[in-house]
């Protein structure tokens, strides 16, 4: 298996804001509580979104570069017993290839399709 070079970081409107303003980030919440940045790989961004957001508003899905070589990535099971790319390092705007706002739909849920 080649490893995987691209991940997805979801985030709120603001933090997407606040990511654009400081030029880095060092994560929600969350990740601060859980001591590193939760990113998802392509084919696990669906249920993240259907099990962490739901009809919250604007959301933004940003793809990343896993090849910087200061950004620490650790692939780590979570849930279901899937491994999941962590970064135990800020991730920058350098990271950054792409990012699309996101609304949900009637229903309260997100659709992701990888572009």
């Amino acid at each position: 298996m080649s490893e995987i070079k691209i991940a997805y970081k979801i985030l709120t409107q603001a933090e997407w804001g606040e990511f654009i303003q400081d030029m880095e980030f060092e994560g929600t919440e969350l990740d601060f509580q859980d001591g590193f940045i939760h990113l998802s790989a392509e084919d696990q961004v669906q249920e993240t979104l259907h099990t962490h957001f739901t009809g919250g508003g604007t959301i933004v899905i940003v793809k990343l570069s896993l090849e910087r070589p200061e950004l620490e990535i650790k692939w780590e099971e979570s849930r279901n017993g899937e491994k999941f790319p962590h970064a135990y390092s800020d991730l920058t705007m350098d990271d950054v290839l792409s990012y699309r706002k996101l609304l949900p739909d009637r229903n309260g849920r997100y659709v992701f399709e990888a572009n």
